[in-house]
C-alpha cells in the first residue's frame, strides 16, 4: 500500500464481511485481513466489521460503501495489501464519479459527455 493512512483507506466504508475456512489451504489473504482490521491502526467507531468462518465456504471478502455500493473481492487470488489498495481505488473512482455527476451539465456543454 503507498503512504495512504488506514483511516484514509476505508474512508466511506461502511461495514466488511470477511469469510472464510480455517482449514482452507489458501485463506491467508482472509485471515490476515481480519488481523489488520481488528488492530488498533484500523479502529474506527463507524466501520463493522463481521467475520464469517465456516466450514466449505471460499475465502472472500465483502465490502460495503456508505453510499450503497458494494466490492466482493475473492481473498484467494489476492493478497491482504491488494485487498486495501482496491478499497482505495474503488473510493476513489466513486469520489470522481461524484465529482463528475456534480458537473455534468458543463461537462456535456463542453462536449466531453
Amino acid at each position: 500500500m503507498s503512504k495512504t493512512s488506514a483511516s484514509a483507506v476505508l474512508r466511506g466504508v461502511k461495514n466488511i464481511i470477511v469469510s472464510f475456512d480455517m482449514l482452507h489451504a489458501k485463506s491467508q489473504c482472509a485471515r490476515e485481513v481480519l488481523r489488520l482490521l481488528s488492530s488498533k491502526k484500523f479502529k474506527r467507531p463507524d466501520l463493522v466489521v463481521s467475520s464469517n468462518i465456516v466450514k466449505n465456504v471460499h475465502p472472500n471478502i465483502k465490502v460495503v460503501f456508505a453510499d450503497g455500493q458494494s466490492l466482493e473481492i475473492d481473498a484467494v487470488e489476492h493478497r491482504a495489501r491488494d485487498v486495501f489498495e482496491m478499497i482505495k481505488n474503488q473510493t476513489q473512482r466513486t469520489e470522481n464519479w461524484k465529482d463528475t455527476v456534480m458537473f455534468r451539465a458543463s461537462l456535456e456543454a463542453n462536449g466531453f459527455l
